[in-house]
């Protein structure tokens, strides 16, 4: 069979999100609260300890463009820093001030 045949409509929504692209790439029916080709920034080192770096620099975009309500699901990153702030930052890691 042609493999076009098979493929089927794919459900999505993307909230709170760095998309890169057009806004009209996507059923915009299906987004919300999105940053659009913005550069996330993140570390451009890489160790052996951590191969692949999603912490935030301080230019990042992301920093305070979360979703409020994963506060009480996800009070803390994945580092244990807390998302206390009232903003929390998009993806895994809350942005920390280096001391």
């Amino acid at each position: 069979t042609d493999i076009e045949d098979e493929i089927t409509d794919f459900n999505y929504a993307f909230n709170y999100c760095l998309l890169k692209g057009e806004e009209t790439d996507l059923d915009e029916t299906r987004l919300s609260n999105i940053t659009w080709s913005e550069v996330p920034s993140f570390p451009s080192f890489v160790s052996d300890k951590h191969p692949y770096d999603f912490r935030l620099n301080a230019d990042s975009p992301a920093i305070n463009m979360g979703d409020t309500g994963v506060i009480s699901t996800y009070p803390n990153d994945l580092n244990g820093n807390p998302r206390s702030d009232g903003s929390p930052d998009l993806g895994a890691y809350e942005y920390v001030i280096a001391e």
